[in-house]
């Protein structure tokens, strides 16, 4: 699904199809954004987890030790969204956008 949305940005007005070096900073764009998203992600589920001990009669203080750090849920959410697979496991949406972006810039 994302791939298929990074083609529209491709599309010029005139039916054609932008030059490769033209997508350099469309790509880094949604880099940046999906990293926004994986934190801002990390932050809500941290909060959810600090609430639901606290609605289990935790103190404030007990939920935040119990609940997962911000550093273990960012690392999880990138290592499943953000990371480029090897070994021959299933390829990422974001390994496309990450290859497409580098040889962007070699051009």
């Amino acid at each position: 699904m994302l791939i298929s949305r990074l083609a529209v940005l491709g599309i010029q007005e005139d039916d054609g199809w932008l030059d490769a070096e033209d997508y350099t900073p469309k790509y880094s764009a949604v880099i940046k954004l999906a990293r926004l998203i994986v934190v801002q992600e990390a932050y809500k589920r941290r909060q959810e987890s600090i609430t639901h001990y606290k609605s289990r009669g935790l103190s404030t203080k007990k939920a935040q030790d119990k609940a997962d750090s911000y550093y273990v849920l960012t690392r999880r959410l990138v290592y499943a969204f953000m990371t480029i697979a090897y070994d021959s496991k299933d390829p990422k949406p974001m390994q496309w956008l990450y290859y497409s972006q580098l040889y962007s810039f070699k051009i």
